[in-house]
């Protein structure tokens, strides 16, 4: 994997982990932020601002280390099984 490839598919993974680590440096101004938005119950504020911020450093870990969950690679299309498109139409 060349340079260029390298920093343009891990790339979104460090803005991930900028972003959450953002939040977690001022974690009642997100809690704020997200209770003004009005997103949740006011009791599910909190733990909806944290489990964001995990979910972040999560996900922009695994873009980073280019590790995909195994039920996203069941979702994908394998390579040779493309649908035939149907020769009759059904209207």
């Amino acid at each position: 994997m060349g340079a260029f490839q390298f920093a343009v598919l891990t790339w979104p993974g460090f803005l991930l982990i900028a972003a959450a680590a953002a939040k977690v440096r001022a974690p009642r101004r997100f809690a704020m932020a997200v209770a003004g938005s009005r997103l949740a119950p006011s009791a599910l504020v909190e733990p909806l601002a944290w489990s964001v911020s995990g979910v972040e450093v999560i996900l922009g870990d695994s873009l980073i280390s280019s590790w995909h969950p195994t039920f996203v690679l069941r979702l994908a299309p394998q390579s040779g099984s493309r649908a035939k498109p149907s020769t009759s139409a059904a209207w």
